[in-house]
């Protein structure tokens, strides 16, 4: 039985352009499909912590950035496979609230020990970073039309 969990992202705009968006490279030593892919700053929702608030903390702790008014774009499941630190296959149900907003003017996008790399990607450029594994197993039609692919 594979085991559920919440999850939220959060599609971060440079500016109202909609030109560039932020993605971070998640650590290597992860231990889930993501670990060293880069994708949106995102995480699990925390017990007693409503999804949207789940995004926006983990857009500031994963790359620094505050976002402004963000607004769901999808909620969807998807199931993960990964192995555990004992190397045990692992199946989790993920429930994934996907938002989108703007980053504020005034902060720098920036590292944390979250995650290997942050960048501001330009939408143009974002099947050089986000795999077609990653696409297919983790983002809905809804999200991935944001960015016309």
């Amino acid at each position: 039985m594979a085991e559920h969990s919440v999850a939220a992202i959060c599609i971060t705009w440079r500016n109202n352009a909609r030109e560039e968006v932020a993605l971070i490279k998640r650590r290597s030593d992860h231990h889930h499909q993501l670990a060293g892919r880069w994708f949106f700053p995102g995480g699990i929702v925390e017990v007693g912590e409503q999804p949207i608030d789940a995004a926006v903390r983990e857009t500031e702790e994963e790359c620094h950035l505050k976002v402004i008014n963000p607004e769901l774009v999808d909620a969807y499941t998807y199931t993960e496979l990964w192995q555990d630190a004992e190397g045990v296959d692992r199946q989790l149900r993920i429930m994934l609230a996907a938002y989108q907003s703007v980053c504020t003017n005034d902060v720098e996008i920036a590292i944390s020990d979250e995650c290997e790399d942050v960048a501001w990607v330009p939408v143009s450029e974002i099947g050089s970073y986000i795999s077609q594994e990653t696409v297919a197993s983790h983002l809905s039609q809804k999200v991935m039309e944001l960015f016309d692919v």
